[in-house]
């Protein structure tokens, strides 16, 4: 298990397989599409944080906050 606010891609599958009661590979590409489908549709910022979440845990949940922060400019 990764630390409280680290956010990992196989977390995120086992959590969809738990939730669904799908196998793990019907989890992964549901997991895919939804990633897939954010991407295409939220702001650049907001895909760059959240890849840089999920792509291996580069950055936590707190300082993904903060660069979105920054990134809309709120105070």
């Amino acid at each position: 298990m990764t630390a409280k606010g680290v956010i990992e891609m196989d977390e995120l599958v086992k959590f969809v397989a738990e939730k669904t009661g799908m196998s793990d590979e019907m989890s992964q590409k549901a997991a895919d599409a939804v990633l897939e489908y954010l991407k295409e549709n939220m702001p650049d910022p907001v895909v760059g944080v959240m890849e840089k979440v999920l792509g291996g845990g580069e950055i936590g949940l707190e300082e993904a906050a903060k660069e979105l922060k920054d990134a809309f400019q709120f105070p």
